[in-house]
């Protein structure tokens, strides 16, 4: 789809790393408090 691609490269700037890394920062913490 080339609508995700252009998305994907525009939040590649950092936006798109820090949302993963938050994602992944909630995950872990969710799994902890399991």
């Amino acid at each position: 789809n080339q609508d995700e691609w252009r998305t994907l490269s525009d939040l590649s700037g950092g936006d798109f790393v820090g949302r993963l890394l938050a994602d992944y920062e909630m995950f872990t913490r969710y799994e902890i408090n399991i």
